[in-house]
């Protein structure tokens, strides 16, 4: 704690950096419910995130994955 001009001054640092790379999609649609996101958006966008599947691609492609974390490259939301 410091202090300036005689009040208590608290200083926080949160790196934001990889946060939209590990949200849990169950977890987002319940926390925009839980906002008051009206549930024809949410389902909207449960649509679109369901069923998404990855490979890596190096000199060979890994087998398809399941994605359920992050949100899609560029994503607003």
């Amino acid at each position: 704690m410091f202090a300036e001009f005689r009040l208590p001054l608290w200083v926080v640092a949160v790196d934001f950096r990889k946060a939209f790379d590990t949200i849990n999609h169950c977890s987002l649609w319940s926390a925009m419910l839980k906002q008051g996101v009206p549930r024809i958006y949410i389902h909207f966008l449960q649509k679109l995130y369901d069923g998404q599947n990855g490979q890596v691609q190096t000199d060979c492609q890994s087998k398809r994955f399941k994605i359920g974390r992050g949100v899609r490259q560029g994503d607003p939301i």
